[in-house]
């Protein structure tokens, strides 16, 4: 083999081995592009869904508490009718009283709301906020969930009491809704004051306080409700 084809055949193995690591290091390159432009993808897609979640629970936590400021002002009234008869009640059972003195109107259950409450459980709300926050906002949601049983209880033996009365007189009436309202009392009292530990709600008169002064009281001039 002659000078010059040992010299061109030396020239061109530099060449096909740098054409080789060309073709490998163009391929690396664009694995490299095309996993930063995926996990950029990735990334700009967590980052809109984690913007999209805290905006939806920023609205949320917002509709829990108007939903509880609501049903505050609903419980609120059902209250101040109870405070208002249950010394009337008393005054009854005491022979101070008669029972169409009591001018009792029902027991007026309060109508609570949870829409907002089970749409922010069922997406998961309580999970992402603050813990003590979640606790205390749940607790209250089962405080609304007692006063409704309560009713339910009370409500669902009325007209049982009412088909076993002699007459409009007949104690049995009295008994049943001294200890209907007493629960409710306490019931709706203490809801309405932890809530005021979390508001700007102020805080009512301890519920057992009230019906323990009741028996004090004379029913005839107990004070209309506003």
């Amino acid at each position: 083999m002659s000078d010059i084809q040992i010299s061109k055949a030396s020239n061109d193995k530099p060449s096909r081995r740098f054409r080789w690591l060309s073709g490998w290091s163009r391929l690396f390159f664009e694995m490299l592009a095309i996993t930063f432009g995926v996990l950029l993808a990735f990334g700009l897609n967590a980052w809109w869904e984690g913007r999209t979640q805290a905006k939806f629970d920023s609205v949320s936590l917002s509709q829990v508490y108007d939903e509880i400021d609501r049903n505050y002002e609903t419980i609120e009234k059902a209250y101040q009718y109870r405070l208002d008869l249950y010394p009337r009640i008393i005054a009854v059972e005491q022979g101070k009283l008669t029972t169409p003195d009591i001018k009792f109107k029902g027991i007026r259950p309060p109508r609570i709301e949870t829409a907002a409450y089970d749409l922010a459980l069922a997406r998961g709300l309580f999970g992402r906020i603050n813990q003590d926050e979640a606790q205390t906002l749940v607790k209250t949601y089962l405080d609304f969930e007692n006063i409704k049983s309560i009713h339910e209880l009370y409500g669902s033996s009325l007209p049982t009491l009412i088909l076993q009365m002699e007459n409009q007189n007949d104690g049995k009436f009295v008994t049943f809704m001294r200890m209907a309202f007493m629960d409710m009392i306490f019931a709706e009292g203490e809801t309405l004051n932890s809530i005021s530990e979390f508001s700007e709600k102020p805080t009512l008169r301890n519920p057992w306080e009230f019906i323990s002064n009741s028996y004090q009281l004379d029913g005839s001039k107990s004070v209309e409700p506003e």
